[in-house]
């Protein structure tokens, strides 16, 4: 029992022994890194667990280096980055304000002064045609002058210039003396115009 045991102990120190020769044996000169230092001995090397073989080539390569130990480089678990989905903006639609229109208030032509029948009474001979054949009495009083219908053939404007009537001017009243002419019964022959003069004469020869 004793033999069976001590061989399998020393199998295994030479299945150990064989795989460190394997790793140290296995690195390249160029690929060694230096395990130890300058005062390093075989022993001490080994002792730190490092490789130890010695390289003539004028210190270029370390005697004490580290053994090819395969690491197991770990795989990185793929992150999942969850997308971020940014959530829609909604724009406030935005309500335009009606505008009142503005309603411009019609200006209504105050309608021109129709003249008095006082100021439109002429003689026919002195009405000044004031529109056209295509007038009518409102076109016509509307432009401020006087409408009078007259059958004449035409020789009468309907449609003529009221009289503008003008400031009479101011006769001195003549005094009874100077009126009362000896010749009465002349006097009273006389117009009201010629009497009117007369009298305005004698008042200024007064």
């Amino acid at each position: 029992m004793k033999s069976i045991l001590k061989s399998i102990i020393m199998a295994t120190l030479l299945v150990i022994a064989l795989g460190g020769d394997l790793q140290c044996s296995s690195v390249k000169s160029e690929d060694k890194r230096e395990c130890g230092s300058v005062t390093s001995t075989q022993e001490s090397c080994e002792n730190d667990g490092c490789c130890w073989q010695e390289v003539h080539d004028n210190g270029a390569t370390p005697w004490c280096y580290h053994s090819a130990t395969p690491t197991a480089s770990p795989t990185a678990s793929p992150t999942t980055v969850a997308p971020t989905i940014a959530a829609p903006t909604i724009a406030s639609p935005t309500t335009a304000t009606p505008t009142t229109p503005t309603t411009a208030t019609p200006t209504t032509a105050s309608p021109t002064a129709v003249p008095t029948t006082a100021v439109c009474t002429l003689q026919n001979e002195d009405k000044r045609d004031c529109g056209s054949v295509t007038s009518t009495q409102e076109s016509c009083e509307n432009d401020g002058c006087c409408w009078q219908e007259v059958h004449d053939n035409g020789a009468t404007p309907w449609c003529y210039h009221s009289a503008t009537p003008t400031a009479s001017p101011t006769t001195a009243a003549p005094t009874t003396a100077t009126c009362n002419l000896q010749n009465k019964n002349f006097f009273d022959y006389l117009t009201r115009r010629t009497r009117s003069a007369i009298c305005t004469l004698l008042a200024r020869t007064a």
